[in-house]
């Protein structure tokens, strides 16, 4: 056959091309077999002749795709022809570039020897190939072939340049879409796009983290999540919104919180996205259940009607409370803004108050619910620069306050900022029942009126029992034992109580130089000293008596025998106190016991405690009382 092919002059190509029309396929392959197994020997690498003659024959191969139909592929000149790299699949082309097939070593020896070109992957790509314009296997085939020639190359210009060209298909094998338009087929992405055909098609899910440099969405991070949130948003805006949109609004928010520490709040924060469900018809009577508290209200949920909102726009739904590890990082996630908390107070107070079904049925409901509002108000306004006043009206009777009964529907019970008062005393005007006044940071908040110390200091001489009690043992010592000091007796409205004249001529000046006076001189143990006191309780004295033995007010008042202290009965030792400290000159005593008066002032007793200083010459206690009457002077 060679030796036929040696009298065809060269580039007589038609002459070639007619030999080669009359001789049978089989034929051809059998010359081409003879070439591959004597290629050596025939020498065409030497023979420029010969070479040229062979790379015109028509006789090799070309590629096809790995799905064509095709029982035997075309056979063409080899000069007309490229390399590819086999692991690179055919797709159909837009020219009519051949590309010659091989199928071992020695075939791709005898293409270099003929200096058959190598054609570029990429330019092969992405200038011969033409681009379909909707899924079939042929092409998914060439598409995973250069996506797994490209992951093994350092620089990846295949995927890169495959970036804004919509030539991904989707999991529906009906389209093909840009790669940053598509989602893998994870749990929350199939949720939040369940009806959308956005996911790339699971054949090339082995490439997703490549993919992923171009824009492909295969894991949750900022851009991803918020691209659901969004998502949501436009499901909640269509007329007919997918039945299960709360479902996936759980499914969102919960993937929120798994990934927290990678997703920023701040750009999502205007989207509704977190579920909450309520009724259209009359939520408040009929579906409308109160909230446990104010990060989890409770609401039935009917089917016929869904609605998702952003936990800063609404109350959360209690089964996607927050986890503690989110709060610690975002603590305004699940919770609603003043504005929001006072609105559902107004409503609790004009709507539920005059609702005889809450009435009937839900009294104690309704307080917690009250409750449960001014706890949340309370923790705000003392963490927060917060001004309720800027929500709450001064007149605007939202404030529980039990003071005429126990009734949280009775109308009367409801006061203002201006009917109120802190730390007024009961039955005062104004006074805040301890129920309410445990909110104060709230009251005080809602521009609450406060009763406060004045600013008025008392001061207390420095004094120390101890030195005296020193005093009075070397008192005795250096007294002749011949002194008349002996018992005394104090007779306090008809009661007796004894006492030792050493002891109170130590702790003493006044009593020292009453008891060395020439009218004490001649008493005796057989004839005591008897002093009368009126209008003072006997349990004064003897708390005036520990007091001068060393121990402390308070001491003394808890050890008085079988005696029930109460604020009342330290109002009246506290008086008697003074009066006997005016009396016997105990100026450290009537220091302290101004002092412990003035915290007991109110609006109910000022004037009497004025008086009684005046009285006394109590000037530091009298002064106090001026200051408070100049202060609430309005209250009284």
């Amino acid at each position: 056959m060679l030796r036929i092919l040696k009298i065809f002059p060269v580039g007589r190509s038609s002459s070639v091309d007619i030999l080669f029309s009359t001789l049978a396929r089989s034929q051809i392959e059998d010359l081409r077999n003879l070439l591959r197994n004597n290629w050596d020997e025939i020498g065409v690498k030497y023979d420029h002749n010969l070479k040229t003659m062979i790379l015109s024959l028509p006789m090799w191969p070309v590629r096809i795709s790995s799905l064509d139909q095709v029982s035997k592929p075309a056979l063409k000149p080899v000069s007309c022809g490229y390399i590819l790299p086999k692991e690179v699949d055919l797709y159909k082309l837009k020219n009519n570039t051949t590309y010659l097939a091989y199928s071992d070593d020695l075939d791709e020896r005898i293409l270099a020897d003929l200096n058959v070109p190598h054609r570029d992957v990429f330019s092969y790509i992405f200038e011969d190939v033409e681009f379909p314009k909707k899924y079939d296997d042929q092409y998914m085939m060439f598409l995973k072939s250069i996506l797994k020639y490209d992951k093994d190359t350092p620089y990846r210009r295949i995927i890169h340049g495959l970036k804004g060209r919509r030539c991904f298909p989707t999991d529906t094998r009906k389209t093909l879409k840009k790669i940053s338009d598509l989602y893998h087929n994870s749990t929350i992405f199939y949720t939040v796009f369940a009806d959308s055909d956005v996911f790339l098609h699971p054949d090339l899910n082995e490439y997703s983290a490549e993919l992923s440099a171009i824009g492909y969405k295969n894991r949750i991070n900022q851009e991803t999540f918020n691209k659901c949130a969004e998502k949501i948003e436009e499901y909640q805006n269509q007329r007919n919104p997918p039945t299960d949109l709360r479902y996936r609004g759980f499914v969102l928010v919960n993937c929120l919180y798994n990934n927290f520490q990678y997703i920023k709040l701040d750009s999502v924060e205007r989207i509704p996205f977190v579920p909450v469900a309520k009724s259209l018809d009359d939520p408040y009577k009929m579906y409308y259940k109160p909230p446990r508290d104010l990060n989890c209200f409770k609401e039935i949920i009917l089917p016929k009607y869904k609605e998702i909102a952003w936990s800063q726009k609404s109350l959360v739904a209690e089964d996607i409370i927050p986890p503690p590890f989110v709060l610690s990082k975002y603590p305004s996630l699940g919770k609603p803004d003043v504005f929001t908390v006072v609105k559902h107070l107004r409503f609790l107070h004009d709507t539920l108050l005059n609702d005889d079904m809450w009435k009937n049925d839900w009294g104690d409901t309704f307080k917690h619910n009250v409750y449960e509002v001014y706890k949340w108000l309370d923790e705000e306004c003392s963490n927060e620069d917060i001004n309720l006043g800027q929500y709450i009206a001064q007149n605007e009777p939202l404030f529980l306050n039990f003071h005429k009964n126990s009734n949280p529907f009775d109308p009367e019970n409801w006061c203002s900022a201006n009917d109120l008062v802190l730390n007024s005393e009961p039955g005062e005007r104004k006074y805040v029942s301890p129920s309410l006044s445990k909110f104060s940071n709230m009251l005080k908040c809602a521009n609450v009126r406060e009763i406060k110390p004045p600013n008025v200091e008392i001061h207390v001489r420095l004094h120390n029992q101890f030195n005296f009690t020193n005093s009075m043992f070397e008192f005795l010592l250096n007294q002749d034992q011949a002194t008349f000091l002996h018992d005394v007796v104090f007779n306090v409205s008809g009661e007796i109580i004894r006492t030792n004249r050493y002891m109170l001529a130590a702790t003493s000046n006044f009593f020292r130089e009453k008891f060395m006076s020439r009218d004490f001189a001649v008493s005796s143990p057989v004839n005591p000293v008897t002093i009368v006191i009126e209008d003072v309780n006997p349990n004064s004295v003897r708390v005036l008596l520990r007091y001068l033995y060393g121990q402390s007010i308070e001491y003394a008042i808890q050890g008085l025998n079988g005696i029930d202290i109460n604020p009342s009965l330290e109002m009246i030792i506290y008086e008697d106190l003074l009066k006997l400290a005016n009396s016997y000159e105990l100026d450290h005593l009537k220091d302290l016991m101004e002092l412990k008066l003035s915290r007991l002032v109110s609006i109910s007793n000022v004037g009497f405690m004025r008086q009684l200083a005046i009285n006394l010459n109590a000037n530091q206690l009298e002064k106090y009382c001026q200051q408070f009457i100049i202060d609430y002077k309005d209250l009284m």
